[in-house]
């Protein structure tokens, strides 16, 4: 008897694009509206010989993450990404006695730890990814209109060294830690 086919198995549950979770450290998981999962670029070197072309593979490059939170009074998520900022070294050019600037270090401290997990229909994380020193490089806080009845959307964008995937995995993340 040939194997079930995935279409007609009523057991076999694709991932949906609505089932997931981010967590990042210090921001509440029900907030993220959305987010663009890692995705890498490898380079390419090519090789020219005669009327030929070759191609080799060279730098893996990790794309950025781009979120999308909603913004709600409490807790106040634009406070804290201005909180992030400042945690990262950030502070307003109001003393010129202060030369503190933002750095790496400060900046990945301050995000925390970034992890997307996908979860099946009972909740249960069937993948997960980690942003590898993950620091946010972009904040939108939103639009305003009369116009709309909309919740005010913040966009922020992540980069990161590289992103680990692991679909072994059970739980929150800061939970099963340590």
């Amino acid at each position: 008897m040939p194997a079930a086919s995935f279409w007609s198995d009523p057991k076999l549950d694709p991932k949906r694009q609505y089932r997931f979770v981010v967590y990042v450290q210090n921001f509440d998981p029900f907030i993220a509206k959305t987010v663009k999962k890692p995705s890498f670029t490898v380079g390419v070197s090519r090789h020219q010989y005669l009327n030929h072309e070759f191609k080799y593979p060279t730098t893996v490059k990790w794309n950025d993450v781009t979120m999308t939170f909603a913004d709600p009074a409490n807790p106040d998520v634009t406070k804290s990404f201005v909180n992030l900022l400042r945690n990262s070294g950030y502070s307003y050019p109001v003393d010129p006695n202060n030369k503190q600037t933002v750095s790496r270090d400060k900046a990945t401290t301050a995000l925390g730890n970034v992890v997307i997990q996908q979860i099946d229909a009972e909740g249960n994380p069937v993948e997960q990814w980690t942003l590898s020193n993950a620091f946010v490089s972009s904040v939108d806080f939103g639009n305003l209109s009369y116009a709309s009845e909309d919740m005010v959307e913040i966009n922020v964008t992540l980069v990161y060294d590289f992103a680990v995937i692991d679909n072994n995995i059970g739980g929150n993340p800061y939970i099963n830690a340590g």
